[in-house]
């Protein structure tokens, strides 16, 4: 939790220095949010996969530091709030991406995802990250829309046993407004 609040504010920080040559913008987003548990046991030379998601929404806040024409880095922050069988999980995400504007609407992201688990859990690893991709469409000045995929990298449960491993994989698709 520690690293994770020290690498955002580094960022939020350190890119400030950007904002006298560059431009910045920042805004709200919001949208669909599934969150995809992938469980992998391996033994004996054989390997079984399962898969299956859950879905809610997700809200939350980004800064975007145009570095050149072409390139911008946007942090963000989510909070995600999914649902199953009358149950709900809540996580804090944070993309860190840099997005390659192929024309003047249409952007290309990749980036890393941090994520934390704010409910109790008993034998996983709340903290995780990812590496992720996405495209964003400029609707006007100040609505765009975006999709992003993050493939899960870190091993969700806690003092895993060799050959096993639960990865969590995001998608999401939404709206956002620059303010």
């Amino acid at each position: 939790m520690k690293a994770l609040f020290f690498i955002t504010v580094i960022s939020l920080l350190g890119l400030g220095e950007i904002h006298a040559q560059n431009k910045i913008s920042y805004g709200a987003v919001a949208g669909y949010h599934n969150l995809i548990g992938k469980v992998k046991v391996s033994e004996n030379n054989k390997s079984n996969k399962v898969s299956t998601g859950v879905s809610g929404l997700y809200a939350g806040f980004f800064l975007e530091y145009q570095l050149s024409e072409k390139f911008s880095f946007q942090p963000e922050v989510h909070f995600a709030q999914t649902y199953k069988d009358g149950k709900s999980s809540n996580e804090l995400i944070f993309p860190m991406f840099v997005k390659y504007y192929v024309d003047s609407k249409l952007s290309l992201q990749a980036g890393a995802t941090f994520d934390l688990i704010l409910d109790k859990t008993e034998g996983a690893n709340v903290f995780g990250f990812g590496a992720g991709f996405g495209l964003a469409y400029d609707i006007t000045d100040k609505l765009f829309a975006s999709s992003r995929y993050t493939f899960g990298l870190s091993n969700r449960l806690k003092d895993a046993p060799v050959g096993r491993t639960i990865k969590f994989d995001i998608f999401q698709i939404g709206l956002g407004y620059r303010f």
